[in-house]
């Protein structure tokens, strides 16, 4: 009948609802947009004074990662070797961040004492007994997890997956002193905050400034993980593969980085395929799923005129491998670490862009990325005005030589209106006045398309 009918639906209706809510508001925590920007707000109301007090950097991380893509589960145990890098100031104090995801079973450090524990804005204050002087060094020990329970109302954690997990050491590795990052960035919202106007980025010759890259608590830093996954999975990071092996029902992978690399370094996971080739002694590796080899071929190629190019124009290549790692399209970008380049099958792995009228897209982004194994892991720009156009820009620009060498001077012509489209379309939806590429802050209409496109002018 009827009324059975809607005691069903009803009754449906409201176990549907109850689970959801118990999803989204009991297993996670429902935080909306604003309650998350007045996180943001209190954080920088709260600790923004502690901005310039001196804090040690990393020098040497050893991480070991236990990966479970079945049950999207990640447990790190990891040693964080610190030193006061400073020529005239002492560290009497040190400042801890905990990743917003990251839930500690333990963290220590020698010698000093936990004093402020701010769970709601994941800061810490430690107090050491016996402050850093210049050249003093000490260290973190901590163990931590990400758990995934049920699912959220959105925000979803597309990062630890059942196959093809990707994700960095910003969600996995605490971060020392103030966060400027933490701080919101739009300027309508900060004044519904009675927030000041954000500080512009640092002069190039600022002291401070020149003290960062894109990390604020380390510079180059000795990398070493020991990552274990499903028995299936093979697990990559930066470094040389030191050992495999199989223990317990799963794999683990030794690597080691053979120099010092940016601290800035990506774990992933998956079944993989892998093509393999290699120029001038140095080994090309193409992980991806079997079923996504449309432009492995064209990847590869791209790989081989990058380093030819690049090793001859910049100067040697630091590693003897380069990997390309597919991870799923949840996430539409590629990303450059050293050593290794985490690229979604979104960006072109399950598309056929090449033909004779179509700008081949997989060739330049794999050149791009490339690009900043010179550009971003090389030669790292301080973190002041212009930086990105040195990290960015010359990326781009060198994207565009190795382009050139594959169609010709002629055929550049489109690929440069492209890039122009690219410039002129930003600038149309520009919010800020536009900067010049010296001192350019995160405007990537500038720095990517202008950047590159002056440069292939001038040349």
């Amino acid at each position: 009948s009827f009324a059975v009918a809607l005691i069903v639906l009803v009754t449906a209706a409201a176990g549907a609802g109850g689970f959801i809510y118990y999803n989204t508001n009991v297993l996670n925590e429902w935080v909306s947009d604003r309650a998350a920007g007045d996180l943001a707000a209190a954080y920088e109301r709260t600790y923004k004074e502690l901005e310039s007090e001196p804090q040690p950097r990393i020098t040497d991380v050893s991480l070991e990662v236990d990966l479970y893509p079945e049950i999207r589960r990640v447990d790190v145990r990891g040693v964080l070797s610190l030193r006061n890098v400073s020529s005239d100031r002492t560290v009497e104090r040190i400042l801890v961040n905990v990743p917003v995801e990251l839930e500690l079973a333990s963290l220590t450090i020698p010698g000093a004492r936990l004093t402020e524990n701010d769970e709601r804005l994941r800061f810490r204050i430690y107090e050491l007994d016996r402050p850093l002087g210049i050249g003093g060094e000490t260290s973190l020990a901590y163990e931590a997890s990400i758990v995934s329970r049920g699912f959220r109302d959105k925000n979803f954690d597309s990062s630890i997956v059942r196959n093809g997990t990707f994700l960095n050491n910003t969600r996995l590795v605490p971060t020392f002193g103030y966060e400027s990052d933490m701080e919101l960035t739009d300027r309508v919202e900060r004044r519904r905050r009675n927030l000041p106007e954000r500080e512009p980025w640092p002069d190039p010759d600022d002291p401070e400034g020149l003290m960062r890259t894109i990390t604020d608590d380390a510079d180059w830093v000795n990398y070493e993980a020991v990552l274990s996954t499903s028995s299936d999975q093979t697990a990559l990071t930066t470094g040389n593969l030191v050992r495999e092996w199989e223990e317990g029902g799963r794999r683990y992978f030794h690597y080691r980085s053979s120099h010092p690399v940016l601290h800035f370094y990506p774990f992933v996971s998956g079944r993989y395929a892998v093509a393999r080739d290699e120029w001038d002694g140095i080994d090309i590796e193409v992980y991806y799923h079997p079923e996504h080899e449309y432009n492995i071929d064209r990847m590869i190629e791209s790989v081989r005129v990058s380093l030819e190019t690049y090793s001859r124009v910049w100067g040697p290549y630091q590693n003897d491998h380069l990997r390309i790692v597919e991870f799923p399209r949840y996430r539409t970008f590629a990303q450059s670490f050293s050593g290794i380049i985490p690229y979604s099958e979104g960006a072109y792995f399950v598309e056929d862009l090449r033909g004779e009228r179509s700008i081949d897209r997989v060739f330049f982004v794999t050149a791009h990325e490339v690009a900043h194994q010179w550009w971003g892991h090389q030669i790292a720009a301080a973190w002041v005005r212009g930086a990105m156009f040195i990290e960015e820009g010359m990326a781009q620009y060198s994207a565009l030589l190795v382009m050139e060498q594959d169609v010709g001077p002629a055929k550049m012509q489109r690929f440069l209106r492209y890039e122009l489209d690219r410039y002129l379309s930003g600038r149309g939806a520009a919010r800020e006045d536009e900067h010049p590429l010296v001192s350019v802050e995160n405007q990537p209409y500038i720095h990517y398309y202008q950047g590159s496109l002056a440069l292939y002018a001038l040349r």
